[in-house]
């Protein structure tokens, strides 16, 4: 009889500078726009959208910002792939806005972590004060013993 046992595969973190994405969001939408369609998900663009709709909001628009490119690059440092596709990985909102729920999709995401690193569960963090974004993540294979 072979017991299946989680174990960690992967652990990543990331920390990313708040004014770093201000900065990119004050060089204006051509550029802006771009940096979205290379990093984020549709369903993460269309949050980031919401937040940014005034200039009050560009703090808050810019830990957003960080906190989700924190989180990718967590991704791959869990993973040890920089193969990964960054806009096919994101954080869905728990129930009630509570934690975060770690996302893949896409062709190549899934051939890397569910084929090749046979990840069966991925756990995330992500937390903001005023000048930086921290994203945690651990990844979970499972033993056969």
């Amino acid at each position: 009889m072979a017991f299946k046992i989680p174990r960690i595969f992967g652990v990543g973190t990331d920390i990313c500078s708040v004014q770093r994405m201000t900065h990119m969001i004050d060089r204006g939408p051509q550029f802006l726009d771009r940096f979205l369609k290379r990093v984020l998900h549709d369903q993460e663009i269309e949050e980031f959208k919401k937040i940014n709709q005034s200039q009050e909001d560009v703090k808050q628009a810019g830990q957003y910002l960080a906190s989700r490119w924190a989180f990718k690059e967590a991704m791959v440092k869990a993973s040890g792939n920089t193969g990964l596709y960054y806009p096919g990985m994101y954080l869905k909102k728990g129930e009630n806005k509570g934690k975060p729920v770690p996302t893949i999709e896409g062709e190549v995401n899934i051939k890397i972590m569910l084929e090749e690193l046979q990840i069966s569960g991925i756990h995330a963090s992500i937390s903001h004060e005023d000048q930086f974004a921290v994203a945690y993540v651990t990844l979970e294979t499972l033993l056969v013993i």
